[in-house]
């Protein structure tokens, strides 16, 4: 059963993946990867350097002998979502798509808001 990953709104976050084939680490240097993030009104592009518009700030591989790369998703990408959304991230090689993983997401609103850093 897939899990549903809660992020707050305007947050910032992180997401570490490792590509396996059966439960064996496999090579990803150089694939191109690309990440959709929807909630059916807005669409997040993320993507590896070697993908047009994509960046290292987006998608890098961290790893890539150990099948390890890190998405980036910044404060900007999630204000404007609704309550709901989902990422799909796949691979690009050959001119085949191959969905490496699909996340949904709860996105709450912020509870603490901070007006002014250092206000007791």
């Amino acid at each position: 059963m897939p899990c549903v990953m809660t992020v707050t709104k305007g947050d910032s976050f992180e997401i570490a993946c490792t590509v396996k084939k059966d439960k064996i680490a496999q090579d990803i240097t150089g694939w191109p990867i690309l990440a959709v993030i929807t909630d059916d009104s807005t669409l997040v592009y993320k993507a590896t350097s070697n993908i047009q518009g994509g960046g290292d700030d987006q998608v890098l591989v961290t790893d890539g002998p150990n099948g390890e790369f890190s998405i980036y998703v910044k404060k900007s990408d999630t204000i404007d979502f609704r309550d709901r959304a989902t990422m799909q991230c796949a691979q690009l090689l050959g001119g085949q798509k191959d969905t490496l993983f699909t996340q949904k997401f709860e996105l709450i609103d912020p509870i603490l808001t901070v007006e002014e850093p250092g206000v007791t």
